[in-house]
């Protein structure tokens, strides 16, 4: 069902600054509370990194990142979305994406994250496959990622700054944060704060019919 989608291949346009970016929302409360657990047990352990955490408040998993410049630029990333959902729908067969939150990582002792991973019968590569499609959608409508990284990392960030060192996790580095069930796929405004202190929303878009009746006793592992 999935087909190769490098990103090399794909225009960047590196030199602009990301100001927006799309990606999937973290609404479980499980996973909400264990990323809260996990940077208070951090902050005992070195209390200067605090104000590093990622607030729970704005939990989500990036998916591609960009520059809009204009409002029409705006209102094209808005129609990327619609026929990035339309495809996503037809992708996933109009089914949800499930993914599992465990296991704790780094990049270079400054960005401490979960892992995330397909659950159950999900494919194993189905966030490599929703990053090209975004990648695919939105250079369909001539917008293109600021990002120069040649690989895709999903993750879920826990806290950013400086000497964020495996010691300050290790007794949590397999913890199991929870489960997710992703219906919907949203553009956010980096620099903006919309409701319940979560990014500013400037367009989703359901890729799942009826997502109330699908998947309603999966938000947690069993």
């Amino acid at each position: 069902m999935w087909r190769d989608r490098s990103s090399s291949t794909r225009p960047r346009r590196s030199w602009n600054k990301p100001d927006h970016f799309v990606a999937f929302r973290i609404t479980n409360t499980k996973i909400l509370k264990e990323m809260e657990e996990t940077q208070k047990s951090m902050a005992s352990k070195k209390p200067s990194i605090i104000n590093a955490m990622t607030s729970v408040h704005k939990a989500h998993i990036t998916l591609m990142v960009m520059s809009l410049t204009s409002d029409h630029e705006k209102q094209r990333a808005k129609d990327a979305l619609h026929f990035c959902a339309s495809r996503l729908q037809s992708g996933c067969r109009n089914k949800p994406i499930v993914l599992d939150i465990a296991e704790m990582g780094n990049f270079n002792n400054r960005v401490v994250f979960a892992k995330i991973h397909a659950a159950d019968e999900t494919p194993e590569d189905i966030l490599q496959h929703v990053h090209g499609v975004v990648q695919d959608s939105f250079g369909e409508y001539g917008i293109y990622t600021t990002d120069s990284r040649p690989d895709f990392n999903p993750h879920l960030t826990i806290g950013k700054g400086e000497h964020m060192e495996r010691s300050l996790y290790e007794d949590r580095v397999d913890n199991f944060f929870g489960r997710e069930v992703v219906t919907s796929v949203q553009l956010c405004a980096m620099e903006m704060t919309g409701d319940k202190c979560y990014y500013k929303v400037l367009h989703q878009v359901q890729f799942v019919s009826d997502p109330h009746a699908l998947f309603t006793s999966s938000t947690d592992k069993k």
